[in-house]
């Protein structure tokens, strides 16, 4: 028995149908999951550095942010630490490769930012498959494209996020993707005293809610607050704080409203660090305004030392990516 009831549930992975999918891929959405990727990372790099590495390695990622962010970590293990924690192995051979259907990637970025992110992982050496669909994932690899047989040790699946089929069994209204269906205040739709929040819920015009589902909790617990008051409630509207990818240690990608389109270091929020701006006019940079307790843009009165900093920065800057050895398909 309730008196009110608050579903955050949130999503699982979805595998858009690609046969085998959910059997031989990895997705990487709660911690267990995390924490079973990085034992099976570990696995297979220590079976090769016992057993002798005679082959490459390769780890696959499909798709999504978390997909560009995971290729950006993994080559970082790779090129700065495998050295030291596995000598036995030669880190050219380990490849990581990001396989998108799109032909860009990080498709809710502007333009020049997807470009900023694809420059900076081909200078980390992942190998790229873009506008490149996964047909099936097998023991040993995937299949995509044109049929084309892809081998791997690990497959990632980063690829989009779905409603868990035990929502169907819930007797709650669901719309577009499965997702349940509220109004304008977060309350799911004829059912009294029950709301939902987050990427689990939709509104009643298929617009999906925000995946973050604090500012929805938050505003439910306010909206239960004035209706026991007796007070007038408002409907939600949520407040976009940005969307930020990291890439790895000192590159990332950030549109933050009000802010130009941020790239380089992600951490923003530190007052000794700096990142470049994109685009027109001066290069500026952002800085933490403690009295504000926030980022504001300041011009940068040291460009050259901004791109070191950055050693991922646009055409036009200067630098050449590290050659990398191809990957065999």
């Amino acid at each position: 028995m309730y008196d009110y009831l608050i579903i955050s549930a949130g999503v699982t992975a979805n595998f858009f149908g690609v046969p085998r999918a959910p059997e031989y891929s990895m997705p990487l959405y709660r911690r267990t999951q995390a924490l079973a990727l990085r034992d099976k990372v570990f696995a297979v790099l220590e079976e090769a550095a016992v057993n002798g590495q005679d082959r490459d390695l390769r780890i696959v990622e499909v798709g999504g942010a978390t997909g560009v962010e995971m290729a950006g970590a993994l080559t970082e293990l790779r090129d700065n630490d495998l050295h030291v924690t596995y000598p036995e192995l030669t880190p050219a051979r380990v490849q990581v490769t990001l396989v998108e259907h799109q032909p860009f990637l990080l498709a809710p970025f502007h333009p020049k930012l997807r470009e900023y992110a694809r420059r900076s992982l081909q200078r980390r050496c992942v190998d790229l498959r873009l506008d490149t669909p996964v047909k099936q994932v097998l023991p040993d690899g995937v299949i995509i494209g044109d049929q084309v047989f892809l081998p791997a040790d690990i497959v990632v699946w980063a690829s989009g996020v779905s409603v868990n089929d035990q929502v169907a069994r819930w007797n709650v209204p669901q719309g577009r993707g499965g997702r349940i269906i509220t109004d304008d205040h977060l309350r799911v739709a004829g059912l009294n005293g029950v709301f939902a929040v987050g990427d689990i819920a939709v509104e009643g015009g298929d617009r999906a809610l925000p995946q973050p589902a604090r500012q929805g909790g938050t505003y439910v617990a306010a909206q239960l607050k004035a209706m026991l008051a007796g007070s007038q409630v408002t409907s939600f509207e949520y407040h976009d704080k940005g969307t930020l990818a990291t890439i790895g240690r000192n590159s990332a990608v950030a549109q933050i409203k009000r802010l130009p389109r941020l790239t380089g270091c992600p951490r923003l929020g530190h007052p000794d660090r700096r990142s470049r701006v994109l685009p027109a006019g001066q290069p500026q940079t952002v800085r933490h305004d403690a009295q504000l307790d926030r980022q504001v843009p300041v011009l940068a009165s040291q460009p050259q030392r901004d791109r070191r900093r950055d050693p991922d920065h646009l055409p036009g800057s200067g630098g050449t990516p590290r050659p990398c050895t191809p990957s065999p398909t």
